[in-house]
């Protein structure tokens, strides 16, 4: 995992949801500035639909602390009250990168943004696998089948740096796995030993029908960010 780091940043975004990506960029950035006067500071938005986000995020959010012996005040939260389609979600996340890079005075900010796998629909064909897993064979197919097409795997992605002109100033966008996928995220997370430190406590499912308000948050197991984590690391968590 390339992550374009420049050692003369005083102030990093990290957008943060909780999810296996965000969080292992999260890490590795805190990592990096660990003992420095660089300040890295995680972005949430909260939806209507997907409150859970600023939730999963703390959790990540403490575990890293735990692993590194720090801890974390700052968590700059964008809570939208607008319903979320996907055209409002890009808004939304947009509006929260914004309104960081201003309020924060930040000099880059980390998106976690992959491509989908392009052999997830081989992969649950075969019935070990669905069987392995305890999944629903028609639900798999699916959610498989309803994903968002524009980010498949050797389609056009967004650059992987970016220089974003606001103001007087100039920001450095970085979204390490624009053109990879989901296996690029496991294995960044073998390669900093996190797969059993970090990973169990992230949080992908887009499920907002078996995660309700005051339960504890579960993977549904079955919807398409779910089915990514199997696919890419053999379990849920």
């Amino acid at each position: 995992m390339d992550l374009h780091i420049n050692d003369n940043w005083k102030r990093v975004g990290v957008r943060l949801s909780g999810g296996a990506d965000s969080s292992i960029i999260y890490y590795a950035i805190r990592k990096h500035f660990k003992d420095t006067d660089t300040q890295v500071i995680p972005l949430t938005m909260n939806s209507t639909q997907n409150w859970w986000y600023s939730t999963g995020a703390k959790a990540v959010m403490d575990r890293v602390d735990e692993l590194l012996g720090t801890t974390t005040t700052d968590h700059y939260i964008f809570n939208d009250d607008q319903p979320h389609g996907s055209e409002r979600y890009v808004e939304a996340v947009n509006i929260l990168s914004e309104s960081a890079i201003i309020d924060l005075n930040l000099d880059a900010i980390y998106i976690g943004l992959t491509q989908n796998p392009r052999g997830m629909s081989e992969y649950f064909d075969n019935p070990e696998i669905i069987k392995r897993h305890d999944l629903n064979e028609e639900q798999v197919r699916n959610y498989i089948s309803d994903r968002d097409h524009s980010r498949d795997l050797g389609k056009p992605a967004e650059l992987e740096v970016m220089e974003l002109v606001r103001g007087d100033r100039t920001v450095i966008q970085i979204i390490p796995f624009a053109n990879l996928d989901k296996l690029a995220v496991a294995q960044a997370y073998r390669d900093l030993n996190m797969t059993d430190a970090l990973y169990p406590v992230t949080f992908s499912c887009e499920n907002s029908d078996i995660n309700l308000r005051g339960q504890q948050l579960r993977h549904c197991k079955h919807c398409f960010f779910c089915l990514e984590r199997l696919y890419a690391f053999d379990r849920i968590i």
